[in-house]
C-alpha cells in the first residue's frame, strides 16, 4: 500500500516528466520549421540570404524566432529534466529523447557557431574603435597642438570617409548586441522566478500543505499566528452575536462544526502565506542560477556591453552626468536614506518569510551606505577627475 508521501512523490514526478515532454516537443517542431525553412531559401540560411532586402529580413525575422523558440523550450526541458526521477522514464522513451536531442542540435549549430564568430568579430573591432575614441576625447581634454595635428591630418586623409563609416557601423552592431544581451540578461532570470515560483514551487508546496498540514508549523511567524487567532476569535464573536440577537438561531446546535470548519479554512490560508516565503526563497534562488547560467553563456558579450556603457555615459553632458551622482549618492547614502534602506530590508525580511530583526537593520543601515559613501567617491575621484574634469567641479559647485 503506497503512502502519502509516495503518491506525492510519484505524482510530482510525473508532472514534471510531462512538462519536460512538452518543452521538448515544442523545440522539435520548431527545428523541424527551421529545416522547412532551410529547405526552401538554402542551408544554412545565415550564408545563403534571399537577395531581396526584404525578403531576407523576412526570413531572418523567422529563422530568430525559431532559434529563440528552440532555446526556450530547450532551457525549460534541461530545467524539468533536471527535477525528474529518471526511474519514471523507459527505454525507449530515453532512446526517442535522445534521437530529438540530436536532430535539434543538429539545426542549431550552424547558428551558434556563425554567433560565436559574430561576437569576435565585434571584440576585435571594437579594440581599435575605442583607442580612436579615447584618444579623440583625450584630444579634446587636453588640448595638445601635437595631438590636434595628428587628428587633423588623420581627417585629411583619402580613405577617412570610409573608416568614419566603419565605426559608426561597428558601433551600432555594439549597441544592438549590447541592449539584446542586456535585455536578456535581465528578463531571462525574472521569467525564470515566476515560472518556477507559480508553476513549480507554489503548487508543491500547497499540496505539501493539504497532505501534511501538522508540518508547517514551524514556518508560521509570530505575526501570522496572531492574526490567525485573532482571524477565528473574530468569527467566533461574530457567529455568537448573531446567535444572541436571534439572526442565526442553529449556531448553538452546529457550533463545534462550524467553528471546527472556520478553524481549518483560517489555519490552510495562513500556511499558504507562510510558506510563500520560501516560495519565493527557492524561486529567487531559481532565478539567480539562471542569471549566472545566461552570464557564463554570454561572457564573451560583456567587453561589448562594457564599451556601449562606456560610450553612452561619456555621450552624456556635464549636468546630466552630476545629476545622476547626485540622485544615485542622496537615494543610497544621503540624509533620509536610512528610512528607505529600513523600509527595503524590511521588505525583503517578508519577502523571505523572515520577520524583521530590528538591530540587523540597525546594524546593516550604520555600515552599508557608508562603504557605498566611499566607493562611490573614490570612483569619482580616481575615474571621472580623469575623464570628465568639468563633471566634478560641476559636481563641487552643486554640492557646496
Amino acid at each position: 500500500m503506497a503512502t502519502a508521501s509516495e503518491k506525492t512523490t510519484g505524482g510530482w514526478n510525473g508532472w514534471l516528466i510531462d512538462r519536460a515532454g512538452k518543452n521538448l516537443e515544442r523545440a522539435y517542431r520548431a527545428a523541424q520549421r527551421l529545416q522547412t525553412l532551410e529547405e526552401r531559401y538554402g542551408h544554412p540560411l545565415h550564408q545563403n540570404p534571399p537577395d531581396d532586402p526584404v525578403q531576407a529580413r523576412y526570413v531572418k525575422g523567422i529563422l530568430d524566432r525559431q532559434l529563440l523558440a528552440i532555446r526556450i523550450n530547450l532551457a525549460q526541458f534541461q530545467t524539468f529534466n533536471f527535477l525528474t526521477d529518471s526511474n519514471g522514464i523507459t527505454w525507449e522513451e530515453e532512446q526517442k529523447i535522445l534521437q530529438k536531442l540530436a536532430f535539434i542540435e543538429q539545426k542549431i549549430a550552424p547558428y551558434r557557431q556563425q554567433e560565436t564568430l559574430s561576437q569576435s568579430v565585434l571584440l576585435n573591432q571594437d579594440v581599435p574603435t575605442n583607442e580612436a575614441t579615447t584618444s579623440r576625447r583625450a584630444n579634446q581634454v587636453s588640448g595638445s597642438f601635437l595631438s590636434t595635428v595628428n587628428e587633423i591630418g588623420r581627417e585629411l586623409q583619402s580613405g577617412y570617409e570610409e573608416q568614419v563609416v566603419q565605426e559608426i557601423r561597428s558601433f551600432r552592431q555594439q549597441g544592438q548586441t549590447a541592449i539584446r544581451f542586456l535585455c536578456i540578461l535581465l528578463t531571462v532570470p525574472l521569467i525564470m522566478q515566476i515560472m518556477t515560483k507559480h508553476i513549480i514551487f507554489t503548487p508543491f508546496l500547497n499540496h505539501f500543505i493539504n497532505v501534511n498540514p501538522e508540518r508547517v508549523r514551524p514556518f508560521f511567524r509570530d505575526e501570522i499566528r496572531q492574526e490567525t487567532i485573532a482571524e477565528f476569535v473574530r468569527y467566533k464573536e461574530a457567529m455568537e452575536f448573531t446567535h444572541l440577537i436571534g439572526l442565526n438561531p442553529e449556531f448553538s446546535t452546529k457550533r463545534e462544526e462550524a467553528l471546527q470548519e472556520k478553524a481549518l479554512e483560517i489555519f490552510k490560508s495562513s500556511a499558504y502565506r507562510a510558506v510563500d516565503g520560501l516560495a519565493n526563497l527557492l524561486a529567487d534562488l531559481s532565478g539567480l542560477l539562471a542569471f549566472v547560467v545566461v552570464a557564463r553563456l554570454g561572457r564573451d558579450q560583456f567587453p561589448v556591453l562594457w564599451g556601449f556603457s562606456d560610450r553612452f555615459f561619456r555621450g552624456l553632458n556635464d549636468p546630466t552626468k552630476v545629476f545622476i551622482f547626485i540622485l544615485v549618492t542622496d537615494l543610497f547614502v544621503g540624509f533620509h536614506s536610512a528610512e528607505g534602506w529600513e523600509v527595503l530590508l524590511e521588505t525583503l525580511s517578508l519577502h523571505f518569510g523572515f520577520t524583521p530583526n530590528r538591530a540587523a537593520i540597525y546594524a546593516f543601515i550604520a555600515t552599508i551606505p557608508v562603504i557605498l559613501d566611499s566607493a562611490i567617491k573614490f570612483w569619482i575621484f580616481n575615474y571621472l577627475s580623469r575623464s570628465s574634469p568639468s563633471s566634478v567641479a560641476v559636481l563641487e559647485k552643486m554640492n557646496q
